[in-house]
């Protein structure tokens, strides 16, 4: 009897040595303190001693069942087997170790909670990058960004009272990444569900300079000192100002081409409401940019195209008196002409389903055709 009584003081003990404990500052598990060897020692001794013709009584029984799920439970933390930790944890619950001593329960504590932190930095790492913005400037598919699934894992997350600066900042960057793919999303759902037909079907209205202002705000923030926020966003948002960067810039040359040009009708055109303020001022944006896609750099080149077409078609018509003004000014016109039919039939892979390129002026540069053959008529009819 003597013999138990010594050995179950002794699994007492040793339970209470070599014990996982934590940083008090980062909550850490502190893989140094732990050892299992004098419970193993320990935990081997009663198994013999059951094994002999002296049988252990229940509470033994008992001490000896939980010293071998300590050993365990120690032993796949030291080897980081923590794939292993979740069915030991359930194995907790079992009515068998509900008289545990308080260091075993303070053990377990301390592994549930680095099991409950390691949920949360591998679910919400996936989680950033299930539906992010991705590919390049000049190839990236909007319609494939998605956030809502964030904010499921963000509450799970919260809900398992994180504790260590890696998931604080982990939560905080899902939640700042759902706001900006939000601003993304919501306006593509809404042109996917209205009621129009396909020919009918409006671009998307994504406010691209909310996105920029945004994707910078984010930007920095990452990138400061003692910064709240997880590194792991960082390539997104940068991708998210380039592509509103991007996007900004064309939208200027785009609006620009689409006003600003004649009117009227061949032979009888009008070029009092003609402006080229507005081209020279995108264009001169553009240059200043670091333009990243091939529509960009198209762009450009169209943008200068057709500002110097209507300079030129501006001193045709308002030449007047000055002959020799107004037909050097339709030499230009028809080698600007020439030059866009050139251009119009390299351009090679146009954007399915968007106005671009020549496109968008293209009613423009047919009045302008239409009006350059009125005119080589009349000059030809003039030399009769």
């Amino acid at each position: 009897m003597r013999a138990l009584a010594r050995l179950s003081s002794l699994l007492n003990e040793v339970l209470l040595s070599g014990n996982i404990t934590c940083d008090e500052s980062t909550g850490q598990i502190i893989k140094s303190s732990i050892d299992v060897e004098e419970l193993r020692e320990c935990v081997d001794q009663a198994t013999n001693l059951d094994l002999s013709t002296l049988s252990l009584p229940k509470h033994l029984k008992l001490l000896r069942k939980v010293g071998l799920l300590i050993i365990d439970i120690r032993q796949g933390v030291l080897n980081d087997k923590w794939e292993t930790m979740s069915s030991l944890l359930e194995e907790t619950l079992d009515n068998d170790y509900a008289t545990m001593p308080d260091s075993c329960r303070q053990e377990i504590q301390a592994v549930r909670r680095e099991v409950e932190n390691r949920w949360i930095l591998t679910n919400l790492s996936n989680a950033l990058i299930t539906g992010k913005l991705s590919g390049t400037v000049n190839d990236v598919n909007l319609r494939e960004v998605t956030y809502n699934h964030l904010s499921s894992y963000i509450s799970t997350a919260r809900s398992l009272h994180p504790f260590t600066d890696e998931a604080f900042k982990l939560i905080a960057s899902a939640e700042k990444i759902a706001k900006l793919r939000e601003i993304i999303v919501d306006p593509l759902v809404v042109t996917a569900a209205s009621d129009v037909s396909p020919e009918k079907e409006k671009k998307p209205q994504i406010n691209w300079n909310q996105v920029k202002k945004y994707s910078k705000e984010l930007i920095d923030e990452v990138e400061r000192p003692n910064s709240k926020l997880h590194k792991i966003i960082l390539p997104e948002c940068k991708l998210c100002l380039d592509v509103a960067e991007d996007r900004l810039t064309r939208d200027s040359m785009e609006q620009a081409l689409t006003n600003g040009g004649p009117s009227g009708e061949p032979g009888r055109i009008v070029v009092t409401t003609m402006s080229t303020h507005q081209l020279e001022k995108a264009y001169q944006q553009a240059v200043r940019s670091s333009l990243k896609t091939d529509r960009a750099k198209q762009l450009l080149n169209i943008c200068r195209s057709v500002q110097r077409l209507r300079e030129a078609l501006l001193r045709a018509e308002s030449a007047n008196t000055h002959r020799e003004v107004e037909v050097e000014a339709w030499k230009t016109i028809r080698s600007l002409l020439n030059e866009i039919d050139e251009a119009k039939k390299q351009q090679q892979n146009p954007y399915i389903g968007e106005v671009i390129g020549w496109e968008i002026c293209n009613q423009e540069l047919d009045l302008i055709q239409k009006h350059a053959h009125v005119q080589d008529r009349g000059q030809s009819v003039a030399c009769l």
